[in-house]
Formats: C-alpha cells, sequence, structure tokens
C-alpha cells in the first residue's frame, strides 16, 4: 500500500511541476522501491533474531525434558529392580512354607482343617 502512495505521489508531483522528466521519475521510483526493499530486509532480520532466540529456548526446554526423561528411565529401572528383589524373596518364602506344611508322604499341602507343622 505504502508503495502505490509513494507510487503515486512521485506521478502527482510530476503532473503539477511538468518540470520533472521521465528520468528524474524512474529514478525516483527506483529509490522508493530500494528504501522499501531496505525496510523488507530489516524486517526480515528481525524475525530471523526472534526465530533464533525462540530456537535456543526450545533447546534448553528440549534438554531439560531430556534430563527429565533419563531420570525417570533411572526411577523405573530402580523400580523394576526392587520389584523382582521382592518376587524372588516371595518365592523364597512360599517355598520354605511349602516345605513346612506340606504332607512328607503325599506332598501335598493341607486343603481343609488346622495346619500343624
Amino acid at each position: 500500500k505504502r508503495k502505490l502512495q509513494n507510487e503515486k505521489q512521485v506521478v502527482e508531483d510530476v503532473d503539477e511541476k511538468g518540470k520533472e522528466d521521465s528520468g528524474d521519475n524512474e529514478t525516483e521510483v527506483a529509490s522508493i522501491r530500494i528504501q522499501e526493499l531496505q525496510e523488507h530486509i530489516y524486517m526480515i532480520e528481525q524475525e530471523n533474531d526472534e526465530i533464533k532466540k525462540d530456537r535456543v529456548v526450545i533447546t534448553k526446554d528440549r534438554d531439560a525434558l531430556k534430563k527429565e526423561r533419563d531420570a525417570f528411565k533411572k526411577d523405573s529401572d530402580a523400580i523394576k529392580k526392587d520389584r523382582d528383589n521382592i518376587k524372588k524373596d516371595s518365592d523364597a518364602f512360599k517355598e520354605i512354607c511349602r516345605d513346612q506344611v506340606e504332607c512328607p508322604v503325599c506332598l501335598e499341602g493341607p486343603t481343609s482343617g488346622p495346619v500343624h507343622a
């Protein structure tokens, strides 16, 4: 929009004065276009800087999430190890109980009544 307004102003100035020739008009239009492109380049550079800042923040967040994930994985491995140890202890306890309760003749556990060891 600004480009069209600037170009219209240049054309109006040329019409009013009647002194400017087409070479000066083209130079002025080109100068305006160069200025607009420079402004556009500046805006792109500003956006690029913001993107770089965002990328740094995202990278930090990603690294923090990786650390959290690794900590959870470590905790999970510890919990699995504890679970396996408890299962071994439980199996050992069951075996001890079975040895003390089952009949030495038929190797079956009692199904009813009081159990005496």
